[in-house]
């Protein structure tokens, strides 16, 4: 494996894209102060996973962003790319476990601080990248980057710190890492073991409960599901009988209904036959007020007839003795015609005289006979007008005895209309008494179906509530179940890796043969021997951490009981470990 390119753009004072190849053994940056060369191996370390922004000599990790200057905009983004080679070695295998020719490893930092990882310009994770880099030399504390006074350092350093190196070199501190990952993930197993068997045992113990109480659930579910029945039969039979009635009660309402409406249909003709009884009394009553009146003029035309009949009597009277008289006269005249008629000649002319007043008598008599002839004649017709007014007074009289008779059974009729109307009155009284009465049944029927249907509801609702509080422990039991069958399939893969692992222990798996081959001859050999440091040592989970990078390796130290007898074998231990 060898690093062929690094590719920087964004990165620091590297603005524009820039490409290093290192296609030569050695290659050389040189130039004056500040032109950027430690930028490019900070731009090295950075790409591997560096998070420390005081390491790459800034103060936050967006420094690495170039910020800009007086003729560039700051940059966006900030991208450093290794590109290594990885060909295949004579065994088929690779340095870096990935099936390319040529792999490249990139890292982007945004502005917003968004930051992400890419293998072969995939999006990768940075804890990926590193398990790849393992066992290669090539980190951020690996021994592939030595800064200016490193190298002191190293000189410097105790063996402890320069064994780090030399175990990296030779591939050690890949396995230990995967050590210390097992080590961790065992840690974490056992602590989940722990939790699940806290989980299961009260499982268990919520299982016992929520088995009694399931069984209690189910016989209170049982018998309130009879009830809730037998409730619902009662409800339905209530609920019959009920409606039952009501249709009774109804069916009689509306026979009431119909006889009511029988007779307002009764008690309208009734009053409409009473209407145009009344009517008839008006007109009969119309009639008799006209036909009194016609009487009264009748009789008063008689009167007036009889009047002026008496009056032409006396006047026919008068001139019959004005006719005696002029009789009397005429004789007195003749008489005296005769006496004087040697005087006719003398009195000629009072002849004369008297011969034109005999005229004027005797055309005054036949005026007056004339007269008198007339005056029978209106007499006549008079008494003829008085027979016919005695007639007409006659037929009123009848017609008024007839209308008093109409009037008296008129009268009788309206006093059977008005008992009738009374009765019906009475009787649609009653009728109007028995609906209400009905009315009010039906009011109370009705309510009681409600409160039949209102506990039917009710019972249903509980019933209801009871199924699903019953089907939610149900659900909640399966649910424990699986949870336990889940926490029992867990704890049997746990209790196959504890033996597992208990197994990789009592091998001394990870463990450097040299140790191994001292352990085995303990019994024999090496009976001062107690153990390894590990074996000894009992820390909490979360400092277990902390002890491991404090031992830094130390963990497969041997113990001894006492000092000389570590030191009385210490060349067999040294033959056997090697150290």
């Amino acid at each position: 494996m060898r690093l062929k390119k690094l590719i920087l753009h964004g990165f620091k004072s590297f603005a524009d894209r820039t490409e290093f190849v290192f296609d030569a053994p050695i290659t050389g940056i040189v130039g004056p102060n500040g032109c950027g060369k430690s930028n490019v191996v900070d731009g090295f370390k950075w790409v591997l996973g560096e998070q420390s922004a005081k390491s790459l000599r800034g103060e936050a990790m967006l420094d690495v962003i170039f910020n800009g200057s007086g003729t560039r905009k700051p940059a966006g983004m900030s991208e450093v790319t290794l590109v290594f080679d990885n060909p295949k070695r004579e065994d088929g295998t690779r340095t870096l476990n990935v099936e390319f020719d040529e792999v490249s490893v990139g890292r982007r930092l945004f502005r917003d601080g968004t930051s992400e990882y890419q293998l072969n310009n995939q999006l990768t994770r940075l804890k990926d990248i590193r398990e790849m880099f393992l066992d290669t030399g090539v980190g951020v504390d690996a021994y592939s980057v030595i800064e200016q006074g490193r190298v002191s350092a190293l000189l410097e350093a105790n063996p402890e710190e320069r064994r780090l190196i030399f175990e990296e070199a030779a591939g050690i501190s890949k396995f230990k890492a995967k050590k210390k990952e097992s080590q961790r993930k065992l840690e974490r197993v056992d602590q989940n073991l722990l939790r699940v068997t806290d989980i299961v045992s009260e499982v268990e113990k919520q299982l016992r409960s929520v088995r009694v109480q399931a069984g209690r659930a189910r016989t209170f579910q049982e018998h309130s599901t009879r009830l809730s029945e037998l409730r619902l039969t009662y409800s339905l039979h209530e609920y019959h009988t009920l409606h039952t009635a009501l249709q009774e009660m109804e069916s009689q309402r509306d026979d009431a209904k119909f006889r009511l409406d029988d007779i307002a249909t009764e008690l309208q003709r009734s009053q409409n036959e009473l209407a145009n009884k009344r009517e008839a009394v008006e007109a009969l009553a119309q009639n008799k007020q006209r036909s009194e009146y016609e009487l009264v003029q009748a009789r008063a035309q008689t009167e007036a007839n009889e009047q002026r009949q008496e009056f032409a009597n006396r006047q026919l009277a008068q001139m019959a003795e004005q006719i005696a008289t002029f009789e009397r006269d005429r004789d007195e005249a003749i008489v005296k015609l005769g006496e004087t008629r040697t005087a006719l000649e003398t009195e000629k002319a009072e002849l004369q005289r008297l011969t034109e007043e005999l005229q004027a008598k005797t055309e005054e008599i036949d005026h007056r006979q004339q007269a008198f002839r007339d005056g029978q004649l209106q007499v006549n017709n008079l008494s003829r007008e008085i027979e016919q007014g005695k007639a007409a007074i006659l037929d009123l009289m009848r017609k008024l005895s007839q209308i008093s008779t109409r009037i008296s059974a008129v009268e009788v009729e309206r006093k059977n209309i008005a008992a009738q109307q009374t009765r019906l009155s009475e009787r649609r009284q009653i009728v109007i008494d028995e609906i209400e009465a009905l009315d009010a049944r039906r009011g109370e029927l009705q309510s009681k179906l409600d409160d039949a249907l209102a506990a039917i509801n009710r019972q249903q609702a509980a019933m209801n509530a009871k199924r699903d509080q019953s089907t939610a422990l149900g659900k909640h039991i399966a649910t424990l179940s699986e949870t336990l069958g889940s926490a029992k399939e867990h704890r049997s893969g746990l209790v196959s890796r504890q033996k597992l692992l208990q197994d990789l222990e009592s091998r001394r798996e990870g463990v450097s043969e040299g140790v191994k081959a001292v352990l085995r001859q303990r019994d024999d050999k090496f009976s001062f021997i107690r153990g390894l440091v590990a074996d000894v040592l009992r820390v909490d989970v979360e400092h277990a951490q902390v002890i491991e990078a404090a031992l830094n390796g130390q963990d497969q130290t041997l113990l001894s009981n006492t000092r000389d007898s570590a030191l009385a074998a210490g060349n067999a231990l040294e033959e056997l470990t090697g150290r």
